[in-house]
């Protein structure tokens, strides 16, 4: 909009400024007139012929009785909008019910309102509640709202605007969700990968937060557990991933065979295999390297730390020939679908059939004894060769891999069929730049990004890219959104990265729709990255939810102290009037109140795990709005709880150190306020306003440690930070105020 917005600053700019300068303009690029004849009509100051309007059991009396525009299209008034002057609060206030009463008139009848008074133009329903505040200055991206609400035909619109309403009144699930890792064939054993969503929490967040027939996005798609069970559900899905090994086991899952035909392809590869490797082994190295050799894997280098240089030191020269035999057994299968299908099973026998295979007595797994393990890939996250190698049989391994597949597609089948697999788009992409995927498009996202430094899945996934004839460019390893690597990144290119994927998740988001960021970290600074970023960007956080994830790491037995097991879910809302969070100010020292907290998580649980004090500061602390002080003071959290706790190495808990006492002396008026400020921030956020039995009853069990306060204390705080509103419910004050601890 061509406009000098510091006239809205002079006296002179009053209500008529605001319609000549703004509403009529409007109006008329939306193709309202205001004379003559034309389906889109204005009617500029109705004089109303009762000042009079029934609200419930009251009759409310309106003064003056001259809206400024009634909006009609072919006669059949729809929109009503008021001009104010740009001093005006068009946000709250006695503003918004004059209009209201305007439209809910006998002689109007409008679906929906505005307000603008130059600086913006607010849209409200007959609930009052503002469905859309367009920054005038913006307003050259804003058309599409416009049009959305002013230029209806006339047709019913209240039931897709309820449709709308009703993803917000919606939420995540709140508890911890009981894991069923291994329960379902489409996912467990079918292909490793580096990490892996637990399937049914996935679908309950999709169940939860999106309807059948929605779109649902995972950019940073990794195994594909996201998109499967979106399919599952009857949603459409999309999967992007930047790793091509992410993308092939997708693909691969979902190619749709007959699997009577699969298993035909699979016996052929299973009786043909010992021939021909037997009449192989009898020929010279040199013969058997000229009729292998389009089947051999590209001696990529490996990235340093690595125990061998190249790709080809992590094989036997025995594994190498039986794979590429393998290999060339499914390339000979004719049809494409099945050829990918059996290709699938081929890379998941590459797992096991290495030299960094690692046995684990205590899993049955494949492979008849010893079969059971992980390829030091997938356990320790680098290409560590076994001290003792254990050599299994290939032909046994691919067998159970096959046959595993066949029953993961069989499963998948049951949704994903000829009519369906349109619906599910899988593009190996760049979760910041989704350029394919249209403006407002997704319904839904979940996703699990990669967590800083903790695993470079490109460079590990060489064993398995140069098997499958994969090429992973430079652009790819630069797109990464990782810390470390073989480019050895840092902490900016991580969250450049990672900060660029929520610009384009919000931008691909429709309106009113939920994204859940899976994130799982010790250092602060990430989550304040993800978290800060999100708001700036047009999110509105909305809690995070702490969920297990049914077993512990090898890493995780190993560093009891530094890995999480578990992980925070982050839930956000794009919405048109985000709320941001409300900060907490600790004061000059953060060590007490942390101190006090943590104490009181040991006294909650009888001992603490590392996952339950982490969480729970984590998620206090994003949710009173002090993560920035806390990532600034304290990346590292493990180092200030093994200071000054005990830790049980039964019990994997941490305890007060031996004959001690709760240390933390913080006057009980000052924890008190901590704990219901934080709590009601996020009844604020949710739009729940508790009781003061509910407060007293929430805050009290985080109060063990030290002196339990008095019923007295709590009134006093709550009186300070919050105003009753209601019968018995409470509201926390929006204005600035000290709390400093």
């Amino acid at each position: 909009m061509d406009f000098d917005f510091k006239q809205l600053e002079s006296d002179n700019f009053k209500e008529d400024s605001v319609r000549e300068a703004f509403i009529m303009p409007i109006l008329q690029k939306l193709g309202y007139v205001d004379h003559g004849v034309g389906e889109y009509r204005i009617h500029r100051s109705i004089k109303l012929s009762d000042n009079w309007v029934r609200l419930g059991s009251r009759d409310i009396e309106i003064n003056p009785i001259f809206p400024d525009y009634v909006l009609s299209y072919n006669g059949k008034k729809h929109f009503l909008i008021e001009a104010k002057r740009p001093s005006v609060n068009i946000h709250e206030g006695n503003a918004i019910h004059q209009a209201f009463y305007y439209a809910i008139h006998p002689e109007i009848k409008c679906d929906f309102f505005a307000l603008c008074n130059g600086y913006f133009f607010n849209i409200f329903n007959l609930q009052r509640e503002c469905i859309a505040a367009i920054n005038l200055k913006e307003i050259d991206k804003k058309w599409g709202i416009l049009q959305e609400y002013l230029n209806k035909k006339g047709e019913p619109i209240a039931p897709k605007i309820e449709h709308e309403r009703n993803y917000l009144l919606r939420s995540p699930p709140t508890a911890n969700i009981t894991t069923n890792k291994q329960s379902v064939k489409r996912h467990f054993g079918v292909h490793p990968y580096f990490t892996r969503q637990v399937w049914n929490v996935v679908r309950d967040y999709i169940e939860h937060l999106s309807d059948k027939g929605d779109v649902v996005l995972d950019p940073f798609g990794g195994s594909g557990v996201t998109a499967i069970e979106a399919a599952m559900t009857d949603r459409k899905a999309i999967h992007v991933d930047l790793n091509p090994l992410s993308c092939f086991i997708v693909e691969g899952l979902i190619s749709l065979v007959n699997p009577n035909e699969l298993q035909v392809e699979i016996d052929r590869i299973v009786k043909n295999f010992p021939n021909q490797l037997e009449k192989l082994l009898s020929q010279s190295d040199s013969e058997i390297d000229q009729e292998l050799m389009e089947y051999y894997p590209v001696d990529n280098d490996l990235p340093d730390g690595s125990d061998a240089p190249t790709l080809l030191g992590l094989f036997s020269r025995r594994q190498l020939i039986e794979l590429a035999l393998l290999k060339k057994l499914v390339y000979a299968s004719r049809k494409k679908p099945i050829r990918q299908s059996l290709l699938v099973a081929f890379s998941s026998t590459i797992n096991k059939i290495n030299l960094t295979f690692h046995r684990n007595d205590r899993r049955s797994e494949g492979g008849g004894p010893g079969g059971g393990g992980d390829s030091g890939v997938m356990r320790y996250y680098r290409y560590r060769i076994a001290p003792e190698p254990t050599i299994l049989d290939t032909l046994t391994v691919f067998k159970q891999k096959a046959n595993r597949l066949r029953q993961a597609k069989i499963d998948v089948q049951t949704k994903i069929n000829q009519t369906t697999i349109k619906d599910f788009i899988v593009i190996k992409g760049d979760a910041a730049n989704l350029h394919m995927i249209e403006d407002q498009s997704v319904d839904y996202i979940y996703t699990d990004p990669p967590y800083g430094k903790k695993i470079p899945y490109l460079d590990l996934s060489v064993m398995w890219t140069s098997w499958l004839d994969m090429s992973i460019s430079e652009q790819d390893f630069d797109r990464e959104a990782i810390e470390g690597g073989s480019r050895d990144k840092g902490k900016s290119d991580y969250g450049d990265l990672i900060i660029g994927s929520i610009k384009e998740m919000y931008r691909v988001l429709k309106w009113n729709r939920w994204m859940s960021f899976v994130f799982q970290h010790q250092d602060p600074y990430y989550w304040h990255l993800i978290v800060e970023n999100a708001e700036k960007i047009g999110f509105e956080y909305a809690g995070t939810v702490h969920q297990n994830n049914g077993q512990s790491s090898f890493k995780k037995r190993q560093n009891p102290f530094r890995v999480l097991s578990g992980q925070l879910i982050i839930n956000f809302k794009k919405i048109h009037n985000p709320i941001l969070r409300s900060k907490f100010p600790v004061g000059k020292e953060l060590t007490p109140v942390l101190l006090n907290h943590i104490e009181a998580i040991i006294a909650k649980y009888n001992g603490a795990t590392s996952e339950q004090i982490t969480a729970e500061l984590i998620t206090y602390a994003m949710d009173s709005g002090y993560l920035d002080v806390l990532y600034k003071e304290y990346s590292d959290l493990p180092k200030l709880i093994e200071a000054n706790y005990a830790f049980d190495e039964i019990s994997q808990k941490y305890h007060l150190k031996p004959n001690t006492k709760f240390k933390v002396h913080i006057p009980v008026e000052s924890r008190v306020r901590y704990f219901v400020y934080n709590y009601l921030n996020r009844c604020e956020r949710e739009r729940i306003y508790p009781t003061y039995d509910e407060i007293v009853f929430h805050v009290l069990p985080l109060l063990k440690n030290g002196v339990t306060p008095e019923t007295q204390t709590i009134t006093e705080v709550l009186n300070r930070v919050a105003y009753q509103f209601g019968k018995e419910q409470w509201r926390l004050k929006t204005d600035q105020f000290n709390l400093s601890v």
